[in-house]
């Protein structure tokens, strides 16, 4: 299959989000991976290197989506109003 004539010819691929963060500032993804290594080495090679090899999007999209649960808005309790109870307190 080729493309039309005038049409760049890009290959579609995905950046790896360690590859993105060495982009970003290679001198603390160097200083992170230094101190994982001296706090708990298994970590660096079982579990950070799995996370740096996945794309960004999937990345930074499970973080959204685990901020989005832990700092969304609770829902109010059924029946309660501490307003209301207050000012019947005071009465």
């Amino acid at each position: 299959m080729t493309a039309p004539a005038g049409w760049p010819i890009r290959a579609c691929g995905f950046t790896r989000f360690g590859q993105f963060w060495n982009d970003i500032n290679q001198a603390s993804q160097s200083a992170f991976r230094t101190w994982v290594e001296a706090k708990v080495p298994w970590l660096w090679t079982s579990v950070i290197r799995l996370v740096l090899d996945q794309p960004v999007f999937a990345v930074l999209g499970i973080l959204g989506i685990l901020l989005m649960i832990l700092f969304r808005p609770r829902k109010p309790l059924i029946g309660y109003f501490p307003r209301l109870n207050r000012a019947r307190a005071a009465a």
